[in-house]
């Protein structure tokens, strides 16, 4: 491992992944509470992605078959390790990770995350419709809850990201 890098074993990388505050130990990545969360899962889940590239089937079968019965899943061992093996040959800078884009809210002490109808659409249109009909903010039933309580259009903190080599790249 060169500088910078850390290798997790499970119970560090379910805290790395779930963590969501800021605290006295943590960088300070964590100021945006589930914002930084997520953050830091794109960096978590393209790690795990150029690990499993580098893995062998059998290394890959080991460690799948150990863990099958610790998770909930309607698929099989087999079908499982069948996307493995497809993934094996996948670039990574064709593996996009982008989140929902909004803003925080807060409304009566409580803090709420507020999509931006206009720019999930676009987002949907352009990297997941599989369907060639585009969506129309008119079309979906999502209430944009800043404008509910009052406040002002922000710029997204979430729609970042790109593709997993990129994250790869920016995170070393």
């Amino acid at each position: 491992m060169g500088p910078g890098e850390v290798h997790l074993d499970g119970h560090s990388a379910e805290s790395f992944v779930r963590k969501r505050y800021q605290t006295k130990h943590m960088d300070p990545g964590y100021e945006l509470g589930d914002i930084s969360r997520v953050q830091q899962q794109r960096i978590f889940y393209a790690a795990l992605a150029q690990k499993l590239k580098t893995m062998g089937m059998s290394e890959i079968t080991k460690i799948a078959t150990t863990c099958y019965d610790q998770i909930g899943t309607s698929m099989s061992a087999g079908e499982m390790l069948g996307y493995a093996k497809e993934m094996q040959n996948i670039s990574l800078d064709n593996v996009i990770i982008k989140s929902v884009p909004g803003q925080f809210c807060n409304y009566k002490g409580v803090s709420y995350y507020s999509i931006h109808k206009q720019d999930y659409v676009d987002l949907y249109n352009q990297y997941f419709n599989p369907y060639g009909t585009a969506i129309t903010a008119d079309g979906i039933k999502i209430r944009e809850l800043h404008t509910a309580v009052g406040q002002k259009y922000e710029p997204s903190v979430a729609n970042e990201g790109g593709s997993l080599s990129e994250i790869n790249q920016e995170n070393q």
